[in-house]
């Protein structure tokens, strides 16, 4: 069975132009597109800054609206790259927007030595009419009452506490339904409060 990361990497081979991720929880998406990508660039952009990440280190490059970091990347000189969009919903809608997103696309499905994979990681799921068929939507599982009791044993071997299995088992069963970053604050806010976790929070 295919991993996420795996499955996340095939939809790239497979040329899915522009993958949505709707999450808010940016570094668990983040970090199953770094997976996928290996050694390729990553071109990332937020309001609060653009950034070229090439071989793990990651870069500022100039701030620019999202309609011009588009521009720049929709040009047949873009090879292979990954371009990670984060919480740009509100954009979607505008017709210059929608407009590069699917030219560099369209790019990427039919022209050769361009694959310019596009990445939406936002918190809401907004798909604009023009550009329906070229999105594939990639949900991010929420993690399983195993996957929690580990991710909580990981956060006490960090802090160096112990934590009891009844008390991980109860607390995995607890914050069932929650992502990745909500159970970390609420194990940030425990341990800040007491100095430890235990199943009374």
């Amino acid at each position: 069975m295919l991993s996420l990361a795996e499955r996340l990497a095939s939809y790239v081979e497979a040329l899915r132009p522009i993958i949505y991720i709707p999450s808010s929880d940016f570094p668990a998406a983040e970090e199953l597109i770094r997976q996928a990508a290996g050694p390729m660039k990553i071109w990332e952009y937020t309001d609060a800054g653009c950034y070229e990440i090439d071989g793990g280190t990651k870069r500022r490059s100039e701030d620019i609206p999202l309609a011009q970091f588009l521009k720049a990347l929709d040009e047949p000189s873009v090879g292979e790259c990954f371009v990670v969009l984060k919480d740009v919903h509100s954009y979607l809608t505008e017709s210059t927007v929608a407009a590069r997103l699917k030219s560099i696309a369209e790019r990427t499905l039919y022209q050769d030595g361009v694959q310019a994979t596009i990445f939406l990681v936002c918190a809401r799921l907004v798909i604009p009419y023009e550009l329906e068929k070229l999105i594939t939507v990639f949900e991010i599982p929420l993690p399983s009452q195993a996957q929690i009791a580990s991710l909580i044993r990981r956060y006490g071997n960090r802090q160096g506490v112990t934590i009891e299995s009844a008390v991980v088992n109860k607390l995995a069963l607890s914050f069932k339904g929650l992502d990745e970053f909500d159970i970390l604050q609420i194990l940030n806010l425990a341990y800040q409060s007491h100095g430890q976790i235990d199943s009374s929070g």
